[in-house]
């Protein structure tokens, strides 16, 4: 490792990252643990890949549950990183206020920290999948080139500030057994057949539209995407789905029908968000500031 290297970016698989991004920055990417009949799995893709357990989802009564990253794991994790003679961790985590894993991270890097066993700084991710995915890439990238903490700290906290994501989903319910919207949102969608266009304000899942019927969906809901933020003239946009690519091309031939030729990163969402959000979801995000992590 050289001189320039000894700070070290961590994220969780909330963040839907996949081995090869991850890989080109040696990102560190502590796995959410989530169960499924009994059966406790960690890493997507190695235990079952992202399409059987939607697969799965779709056929099972009972839904799978996530767990959080409990303070003991999350010192062993940091104490193994900074074992390969790391001296600083940033560690970015899904949203603060949709977990309770942030304030265990921020607990077991105080300590640590106090015991001199290293420098841990830890960031509200403020959102789900690559809303700060994509700002790990650009920290890990950022530590690469030789920025010093105060400096990706000070990047990071303006990406994941700047992070926009709206989307739809096929069934309310896994939402609604996660906490993640109230019931009054589920029986009027039942109801009415309205599907919410849901987004992420201060870290928590909030509607900010709806859509009746299912034609021409994703025209809607960047409809309500413009008028809710503006499309146009925006930065690192990404198209997160349940592997659904079929809904996924629909939505990214919209969204370049509008904003001109441009990249779109496509991730499929992983179990984690997959439990809450269930199968079929479809999602747009955007920066309001460029993240430079290629």
């Amino acid at each position: 490792m050289s001189e320039m290297s000894k700070i070290r970016i961590i994220t969780d698989s909330g963040c839907d990252m996949n081995a090869e991004m991850a890989k080109k920055y040696g990102i560190s990417i502590i796995p959410i643990s989530y169960t499924f009949d009994g059966v406790t799995y960690y890493e997507c893709g190695k235990e079952q890949t992202c399409e059987q357990f939607f697969e799965r989802e779709r056929r099972e009564k009972e839904p799978p549950k996530t767990a959080q990253i409990t303070p003991i794991q999350y010192e062993e994790f940091f104490s193994a990183v900074l074992g390969e003679g790391y001296d600083t961790l940033i560690y970015i985590s899904i949203s603060a206020n949709a977990s309770g894993m942030y304030q265990n991270a921020c607990m077991v890097a105080r300590e640590m920290s106090e015991e001199g066993k290293g420098k841990i700084y830890v960031v509200d991710g403020k959102s789900f999948t690559m809303s700060y995915g994509l700002p790990a890439l650009m920290a890990a990238k950022m530590a690469a080139e030789g920025a010093d903490a105060e400096t990706i700290l000070k990047k990071l906290d303006e990406a994941l500030s700047g992070a926009n994501v709206y989307f739809l989903v096929g069934d309310l319910t896994h939402l609604k057994k996660g906490g993640r919207i109230n019931t009054a949102t589920l029986l009027v969608a039942n109801m009415l057949d309205i599907r919410p266009v849901l987004t992420v304000k201060n870290g928590l899942i909030e509607q900010v539209g709806k859509i009746r019927g299912e034609k021409k969906l994703f025209k809607k809901l960047l409809d309500i995407v413009e008028d809710e933020h503006g499309l146009k003239g925006r930065y690192n946009y990404y198209i997160a789905h349940s592997c659904v690519s079929s809904k996924a091309a629909e939505l990214r031939e919209e969204v370049l029908a509008r904003i001109g030729d441009t990249d779109i990163e496509e991730v499929p969402i992983g179990p984690i968000i997959g439990t809450h959000a269930g199968p079929d979801v479809c999602a747009i995000g955007f920066f309001d500031t460029e993240i430079n992590y290629k």
